[in-house]
């Protein structure tokens, strides 16, 4: 969480790439996390575009780590892609 408040915090990252953005240099900005908390967290600090996020069946079923993420970025209308073992998948 502590990264999370750096980038978001004056003078972090987010000032630079927001520059970016105004600049034309890059048009979406996304954000990857392993965590619930700091994945809920920066949903609620930014408007990203989009999330990359780790999501398996058995930690989604069994350890309900995951869901809430993918349902607050839906509601959001952001687009998520899953990271799983080699392989990368969108989530809509």
């Amino acid at each position: 969480m502590a990264d999370l408040d750096r980038v978001l915090g004056p003078g972090g990252a987010m000032e630079t790439f927001e520059a970016a953005r105004k600049e034309g240099k890059i048009r979406y900005i996304g954000f990857s996390a392993h965590s619930v908390e700091t994945a809920l967290s920066a949903i609620e600090r930014y408007p990203f575009d989009t999330i990359l996020f780790p999501v398996n069946w058995v930690l989604f079923s069994q350890a309900n780590f995951g869901p809430q993420v993918l349902e607050r970025s839906a509601q959001k209308g952001w687009a998520v892609s899953r990271l799983s073992h080699g392989q990368d998948h969108l989530v809509c």
